[in-house]
């Protein structure tokens, strides 16, 4: 009867024996890594390999030594396509803010897979060639979904920064055409205002002016005016002389002419003296205002001085008994 692997089915000596073997094996003194084509083992993979030879030995057959070997193949392969994969991820991960344009998306993805790709060619790895180009197209497929994955995440941000950055623009634009209406606007109202005061200025210019002509006028006309009194006052004054000089000819045409016939006399007006003219030159002219003498006069003044009116006044006054004033 073959053994079903069943605990009661054990011979108690196999049990004991089974203890034995067990303890040995994991004993930490007999304890050693595992290697693999010169590929150790961590606890994870010696995990994952244990797993696997425990499910080829589970069916009823034993399984073939080439069967083993591929699935150790396949698991040492996978483990590298793994490692490699997720060093590109990571080469991609700190390097992907560096990406600001679509451009550079591209230019990231072949340089971390060039590097991924050089670790899986510089490992040491199972099987033959046929199976390194095998799993190398798996990494490649793998670099390729994972690339493709992050590109879409990448182009979605950049759509999304794009549509931020245009929306931004357009505010922008938007801010700086409200701001050249207001400037437009501004300038607009001081243009008007710097017309308005320039109208005023020249309704003011204009105003000064007329008032500046209808003054500089009345004085043109006051000026015209006096010119025409000062030329009145020329005239009368040219009359008065013409009318002086013609009694001063006939005063001298007449003095000549009492020259020739009478003898002349010349009387003072501050002492009443009277003189003849050739012994005029014997008075001071600054002691004496002389002036010629008309005959009457001197007849008069010298009736006066032979006492004849003083001696008729008493003749008549004695015959008449008339008061007579004295002249």
């Amino acid at each position: 009867m073959l053994y079903d692997g069943r605990h009661k089915g054990m011979d108690e000596d196999f049990k004991d024996e089974l203890v034995v073997v067990i303890e040995h094996l994991l004993n930490r003194k007999n304890l050693v890594t595992k290697r693999v084509n010169n590929h150790y083992f961590d606890g994870t993979e010696f995990l994952d390999y244990l797993e696997n030879l425990i499910e080829i030995f589970q069916s009823d057959k034993l399984p073939k030594t080439q069967t083993i070997y591929e699935m150790t193949v396949e698991r040492q392969m996978s483990r590298l396509v793994d490692s490699c994969l997720q060093s590109y991820k990571n080469l991609i991960k700190n390097d992907l803010n560096t990406v600001t344009n679509l451009s550079m998306i591209k230019k990231l993805h072949n340089k971390c897979e060039a590097q991924a790709l050089l670790m899986f060619n510089n490992s040491n790895k199972m099987g033959n060639n046929e199976h390194e180009i095998k799993y190398k197209g798996t990494l490649v497929n793998d670099i390729n979904k994972e690339f493709n994955q992050w590109k879409i995440e990448k182009e979605f941000i950049f759509k999304e920064l794009n549509l931020i950055r245009l929306q931004q623009e357009r505010i922008h634009q938007e801010e700086m055409a409200k701001i050249r209406a207001e400037k437009t606007a501004a300038k607009a109202r001081l243009d008007a205002k710097r017309r308005e005061i320039e109208s005023a200025l020249e309704r003011s210019r204009i105003v000064r002016e007329k008032e500046l002509k209808k003054e500089r006028q009345r004085d043109a006309e006051r000026q015209r005016e006096q010119e025409k009194a000062l030329e009145c006052q020329r005239r009368n004054a040219e009359r008065r002389l013409e009318q002086l000089r013609l009694k001063s000819e006939a005063e001298r045409n007449r003095f000549r002419e009492q020259e020739q016939f009478n003898i002349t006399y010349f009387k003072c007006n501050s002492c009443d003296l009277v003189v003849k003219y050739s012994d005029l030159h014997r008075y001071s002219s600054s002691a004496h205002d002389f002036r010629v003498c008309d005959p009457t006069e001197m007849f008069l003044n010298q009736l006066q001085d032979s006492g004849l009116p003083q001696m008729l006044t008493r003749i008549l006054n004695r015959f008449f008994n008339l008061d007579l004033e004295e002249d």
